[in-house]
């Protein structure tokens, strides 16, 4: 077998997938598909000498094992990094706003800074995730074809920060997406 062919095989084998999910299961259940495709980029990035050795050991799920553990666990690692580091910026306080029932239009502007503030203080992957689906209208489905990152994750993602809207200042103002 050639490391293109190892690859695939593990890329085919749904046990691989599951060694993502476990690892995921202390934190972002979710999370497990982007990390699952972060270590197949990982594993196609080393020398081919390398994933033959392991793989001539029995040592390629090991392998695997140890980077995904890797990429899940580190701060500095490439998957934290794109999709779990949390490049906040500083949230400012809430401004206070009229009741949102009855917004005038310097209440509505009021509320359009809170909502932005908010979304400043998101890491930068579920920033753009946000903002592709409200400025484009999108559909989660729609979003994941045009991403290539899992629907659920997509969904679980859009919902997360539409509740945290929503408990934060009373109403789910993007519902006329839906």
């Amino acid at each position: 077998m050639n490391k293109s062919q190892i690859i695939e095989a593990i890329y085919n084998d749904k046990s691989y997938i599951n060694i993502c999910k476990q690892i995921c299961s202390t934190g972002n259940y979710y999370d497990y598909s982007d990390l699952f495709h972060e270590v197949i980029l990982i594993l196609l990035e080393k020398p081919d000498q390398e994933i033959l050795t392991a793989y001539e050991a029995k040592f390629i799920k090991f392998l695997f094992v140890r980077i995904s553990n890797n990429q899940y666990r580190s701060k500095t690692s490439y998957f934290h990094k794109k999709y779990r580091g949390l490049l906040k910026t500083t949230e400012l306080t809430d401004f206070e706003c009229e009741d949102e029932k009855n917004l005038s239009e310097e209440g509505f502007n009021c509320l359009i800074q809170n909502i932005t503030t908010h979304l400043n203080t998101l890491n930068d992957y579920d920033k753009n995730l946000f903002g592709v689906w409200l400025n484009l209208g999108l559909s989660s489905a729609e979003v994941s074809r045009a991403t290539g990152i899992d629907q659920q994750n997509v969904s679980k993602k859009i919902l997360k920060i539409r509740k945290e809207l929503a408990e934060k200042y009373g109403t789910d103002y993007f519902n006329i997406f839906d």
